[in-house]
């Protein structure tokens, strides 16, 4: 699932697979939500054939013996049980670590929209990091977006 978000060299259909996981989430947990089902997507870190095959000298080694496998199942089994109650997140796991990853956007900047220039002289201000807003469902980034632009109905 990280590799959906990030990226890796050499694996895009892979990553493309894993992209697609986190959409069809999204939409799940949407759907889901009304009806009581809750729906997370879980992003392993653990040794595999697969990182055995591409990750090799001492991070390779580091992760062979930090990410076993089975130290992915508790948290997986915990998202599973009626004692959790989150839904619609992606959860990090690996080697006993539980991290939670998010979808952030800024609330950008405000110009006509009428020149190349414009947008290449907002940049700077684009790439800052403050402003963030970490929006649940597309209809709460549709409503913060549109109060952007002054709708307020």
């Amino acid at each position: 699932t990280s590799v959906g978000i990030y990226g890796a060299e050499g694996t895009g259909p892979y990553c493309a697979a894993k992209a697609a996981a986190l959409g069809i989430m999204r939409c799940l947990f949407s759907e889901g939500v009304q009806h009581g089902i809750l729906v997370n997507v879980i992003g392993p870190s653990a040794n595999t054939r697969m990182t055995e095959e591409h990750l090799k000298g001492a991070y390779g080694e580091w992760l062979r013996k930090t990410m076993p496998p089975e130290k992915i199942s508790v948290g997986a089994a915990y998202l599973m049980s009626e004692d959790c109650k989150v839904t619609g997140e992606i959860f990090t796991l690996g080697g006993g670590r539980v991290g939670r990853m998010l979808f952030a956007e800024t609330d950008g900047i405000m110009g006509k929209g009428d020149s190349i220039e414009e947008v290449r002289d907002m940049m700077p201000r684009v790439m800052d990091d403050t402003n963030m807003f970490y929006p649940k469902e597309l209809s709460e980034r549709s409503a913060r977006v549109a109060k952007l632009f002054g709708f307020s109905g």
